[in-house]
């Protein structure tokens, strides 16, 4: 058992040391759980333990990404088993691997999803149950009328800033948890959830995709 300092209720021990650390501000209590498993595992006999968390130096710090490494050896002097644990400052290493990964999520012309991304998105949201009985799924698949005259008469830098026009006002019009991507050349996908009165609901989001792409031709 460990002392932090002088009074009882500060003392640590392996059980109660993960809530410690979320209580204190020093773990994201969403990673509390995974603490604590860690911890377990040593305890019943496991000889190495690694697992990734948020945490803090100080508790006044921002929220850092840790490699929380465990591991236990044989004192030869008290006949013992003891735990060695460390924790590696990884945030920049994985800041870097999470802007990498949401950049291979995006269509580098138009800022929406590729279509990868974006069918991998969709399928994630069909696997979940809906939060609200009698909800309804709605999918768009869009393209742009005579978008190949469009390039071949005016050049493909105008047909680019026409897509980018286009995902632009497909972004203003649907809202932030609906799965947009690019199909392909002029084609984008559009994925829509929850919607309870169908007719009532993709009528007003038609009508406010007309307004916004009125409002993109007119600038």
């Amino acid at each position: 058992m460990l002392e932090t300092g002088q009074e009882e209720s500060e003392r640590v021990t392996l059980e109660n040391l993960h809530q410690i650390l979320v209580d204190k501000d020093w773990v994201d209590g969403a990673y509390g759980k995974i603490i604590e498993d860690a911890f377990s595992q040593i305890k019943s006999g496991e000889h190495f333990v690694s697992a990734v968390i948020r945490g803090k130096a100080k508790a006044d710090d921002k929220w850092n990404w840790y490699r929380m490494t465990m591991f236990d050896f044989w004192d030869g002097y008290t006949h013992e088993r003891r735990v060695f644990g460390y924790l590696q400052n990884i945030d920049e290493d994985k800041t870097r691997k999470e802007e990498l990964r949401k950049k291979a999520q995006i269509d580098a012309l138009t800022g929406v999803y590729n279509r990868e991304a974006g069918q991998q998105k969709i399928c994630k949201k069909l696997k979940r149950k809906q939060s609200a009985n009698g909800a309804y799924y709605a999918m768009f698949i869009m393209d742009l009328d005579d978008f190949k005259n469009i390039n071949d008469t005016n050049g493909h830098m105008m047909g680019d800033n026409v897509l980018m026009a286009f995902a632009k006002a497909l972004r203003r019009t649907f809202r932030k948890e609906d799965v947009i991507y690019r199909l392909g050349g002029d084609e984008f996908v559009v994925f829509v959830g929850k919607i309870h009165e169908p007719e009532q609901d993709i009528g007003v989001m038609m009508h406010r995709f007309h307004l916004r792409m009125k409002q993109a031709r007119e600038t």
